[in-house]
This record gives structure tokens, sequence and C-alpha cells, in this order.
């Protein structure tokens, strides 16, 4: 059988110019976080879509549509693209593109990602799903609810019982003492002993200094929630610390949390705008080309008067 040179042509053509695509959908079940954190804070969406990351082969470029239907949070994130990449054999190029396209997806000013926040009940894990991303679980014996400033909490679930260590006890029973059980934790406790003016704080949580009159003062701080010290102490107490930022002091911001360690702007004081990388705040230029517009148009009627 001949084939024409001229077709042959025209169909390379063709493939050269339009990227061929390849619709590769992955299972849909909703992704299972990890089941328990010591997180305060994150920023988690539902996200239907498919994401299209291109391969290229020199003369034609292949687009691998993922398939991404699930309940995600940064804190989850790395775990989730993983687990696609494996099960559709990902290049380490597509597995990024894929990470970095639902990472804007979630946390980009605007988009999808909601600002959630989660009870310190030991125990406690995320539950993200469509009807609720900010969800979560408490553990056994325990149930949702808020606190007096509203925010989230798990609280014993008979009235009969009232929480100690992480655990609900009958009312009038009293808290004992958590004392250090493993063999890791009661060396820490003995080290904690042997140099009191040493910093020791618990896992998660790092020793930062405060400011204080005299004296190395210091605190424990979860520089991964902490508003102060995000990333990092504000007031390092070693020279080699990598140095934290203060949320607080952003310029012109209205709504700043820490989330993973990183400043997040949610809200801009008027005139500013949440900035594309959702860490600060600039000007709002629409809204100084409307000045300028609205003092051209005086202007002008000024002069034809």
């Amino acid at each position: 059988m001949l084939f024409s040179p001229s077709l042959n042509v025209l169909t390379l053509a063709s493939l050269i110019a339009s990227p061929i695509v390849i619709a590769a959908r992955l299972p849909s079940n909703q992704f299972s976080p990890r089941s328990s954190f010591e997180l305060s804070a994150d920023i988690c969406a539902y996200i239907d879509v498919e994401i299209a990351v291109d391969v290229n082969l020199g003369l034609i470029d292949l687009d691998v549509n993922v398939d991404v239907k699930a309940c995600l949070c940064l804190n989850t994130l790395v775990d989730f693209c993983a687990q696609k990449a494996a099960a559709q054999g990902l290049t380490t190029t597509q597995h990024t593109k894929l990470l970095t396209s639902l990472k804007n997806m979630i946390q980009r000013p605007g988009g999808a990602g909601k600002m959630c926040t989660y009870p310190s009940t030991p125990g406690c894990s995320q539950s993200c799903s469509a009807s609720n991303v900010c969800g979560f679980t408490c553990p056994v014996g325990y149930k949702p609810s808020t606190d007096q400033y509203n925010n989230p909490t798990c609280v014993c679930s008979s009235s009969d019982y009232w929480s100690c260590n992480g655990q609900c006890i009958p009312n009038g029973q009293l808290c004992p003492s958590q004392a250090p059980t493993s063999p890791k934790a009661r060396a820490n406790e003995k080290r904690r002993q042997a140099h009191p003016t040493r910093p020791w704080c618990p896992r998660g949580k790092s020793a930062c200094g405060i400011y204080e009159n005299g004296g190395d003062a210091w605190e424990c701080v979860d520089t991964t929630s902490d508003l102060e010290s995000c990333g990092g102490c504000t007031i390092p107490l070693r020279a080699s610390s990598i140095p934290g930022v203060d949320c607080s002091q952003i310029p012109h911001i209205s709504d700043v949390a820490c989330v993973l360690g990183e400043c997040r702007v949610f809200k801009c004081r008027r005139g500013f705008v949440v900035g594309k990388n959702g860490t600060e705040c600039v000007a709002d230029q629409s809204s100084r080309h409307d000045q300028q517009a609205s003092f051209l148009d005086v202007t002008s009627m000024h002069f034809k008067s």
C-alpha cells in the first residue's frame, strides 16, 4: 500500500501544530489525610478539575490530563501528589507541575482555599470533605464544639466528664500528673533537670527569645503557626538559627495568619490588595486609575466652563 507524501507531511504538521491530549483518569476517591497532627491552622479546598501536565517529545507536545477530585489541604498536598504521580507514572517534572498547580489553586488570593483552624486536643485529625473543607474529627470520648471565642475545640461527649491530659475523666476525679513514661521522654526529663537553664521544648516547638529586661528569657513557640515568630524565632537564641517573620508587621495588612511557617495575607487595608504571592499588600492600581480618571474629568469640565 502506497502513501501520499503530501498526506504524510500534512499529518506530521498537524501533530506538531496541535498538542495531543492523553486523558488519564485516576481513581477519584477522597484522599485520606494524615490520621493525627499537631497543627493549629491550614488552608484547604475541594478541588474538582483536570490538570494538564505537558510532555515535550521534541516535535510533538503531549498533554497528560490528571483528574483531581479530592478535598486537599496544604499540609497533605505533598503526600497526595506523590500518590498521584506514582499511580500515573509521572516524571519528576510532571510531578512538580501537578504540585505547583494544586498549590496555587488552594493558596492564591481569591482562590478556592479556605483558612482553617483546628483544636489542640491530642489525637484530633483533619477531616476535609466537599461539604466541610475545615472539618476535623475528635478523639474517642470527645465531640466537636467551639469555645467562647468561636474557635473550634473538642470537648468531652458527656457533661459528667472533663478533659485531663487528652483524656475524659469523671467529674470530681483528680487529674494525674503527666509524668514521662517512655525511655526517650525520661531521658529528656533528666537532661532538663541536669541543665535547668538550657531551653528545652516539646516536639513541634522551638525555644525562642522574648523581650525582657535582663537575663536570657525564652519561651516554647510553634513556629509553623505563631503570628509573631512565623517560620522561625523572631528573636533567635542561637546565631545559626533561621530568623522568623513577625506577620503582624507586614505593611497595610488587615487580616493575616501564619500557615505552615509562612505568612498568609487574607485582607488588606483600603487602597491596597493582596499581592499575587499572598504574602504582602500592594497598592490597588485600579483605584488609582479611577482617581486619576475622575481628576481628569473634573479638570476638563473646569476648562469647558
